[in-house]
C-alpha cells in the first residue's frame, strides 16, 4: 500500500527561500551511481500515514551522513512519528495520525531548522536549505552530488500502479502530491528514494512532475 502526503506549496513562501548555488569548486559529474551506497531508505510509516515529507527529510539526513561522513545515523521511527505529529499539530494516536492529509515541505524544513530534527542522536540535526528551480535538472544533479536533494512531485494515477514504472511524460489524471529524496543519478535519469525503496525514473518523468525542490545540507545543533 502506498500513501503520499505532500500538500501544495505556497508560491510566495517558496519565492522567499534563497536559491541554490551551483558548486563551482566541485562540479557535478555526468553520472553518480554511488555503488558504495548500500542502504534501505526510511519509510516512516508512509505506507499507512501521509508522512512522505518526514520520510524524505530522514532520507536526506541519512544520505548526507552516508555520502559525506561514511556513517548511517541511527534514526528512531518513534522520533520521526513524534516529529510528524508536531508538524501536523495532531495527537499521537492512530486515529488522529491517519486523519492527517499531509504536510507542506517548507513547514517541515522550517520546523527542523528552528527546533532541530531530533532522530534520537546525541543532538538534533539542523538543515540548511536552498530552493532549486524545478525545471533545472543540472542544478538538481548538483544538489545530489554535493548536498542532498529533497524533492516534491505531483503524481499521476498511473504512477501508483505496481510494479512502479516511472518513465516518460505524464499520462492520465493527477492523483496527489508526494515527497522523495534523490540518492543517485545517471546521464538520462535519477533514482528516487521513497516508500522504503529506490525507484528509477528518467528525466522526462521527473520534469513532468516536479513542483518544488530543495538542496539540503546538515549539521548537529549547537547548544
Amino acid at each position: 500500500m502506498f500513501r503520499t502526503g505532500r500538500l501544495p506549496h505556497d508560491p510566495a513562501r517558496l519565492a522567499a527561500v534563497p536559491p541554490h548555488v551551483m558548486a563551482a569548486e566541485a562540479p557535478a559529474p555526468l553520472e553518480l551511481p554511488r555503488p558504495g551506497l548500500v542502504w534501505t531508505p526510511t519509510l516512516a510509516r508512509n505506507d499507512v500515514l501521509a508522512s512522505c515529507c518526514i520520510a524524505g527529510l530522514a532520507n536526506s539526513l541519512r544520505l548526507w551522513c552516508l555520502a559525506y561522513h561514511q556513517f548511517d545515523p541511527l534514526v528512531s521511527d518513534d522520533m520521526l512519528i513524534a516529529f510528524f505529529c508536531e508538524c501536523a499539530g495532531c495527537d499521537q494516536t492512530e486515529a488522529a495520525m491517519e486523519a492527517v492529509p499531509g504536510l507542506m515541505m517548507l513547514d517541515v524544513l522550517e520546523l527542523a531548522q528552528r527546533k532541530g530534527f531530533d532522530v534520537g542522536a546525541q543532538a538534533p540535526y539542523v538543515p540548511e536549505f536552498r530552493a532549486i528551480d524545478p525545471h533545472d535538472l543540472a542544478a538538481l544533479r548538483d544538489a545530489v552530488a554535493n548536498q542532498t536533494a529533497y524533492v516534491g512531485v505531483t503524481l499521476y494515477q498511473a504512477d501508483l500502479r505496481t510494479p512502479l514504472n516511472w518513465f516518460g511524460a505524464p499520462v492520465g489524471p493527477v492523483d496527489t502530491g508526494h515527497c522523495l529524496t534523490v540518492p543517485r543519478y545517471s546521464a538520462s535519469g535519477f533514482v528516487d528514494a521513497t516508500w522504503g525503496q529506490e525507484v528509477a525514473c528518467d528525466d522526462a518523468w521527473l520534469l513532468g512532475r516536479v513542483s518544488e525542490a530543495y538542496s539540503v545540507r546538515w549539521a548537529l545543533a549547537v547548544a
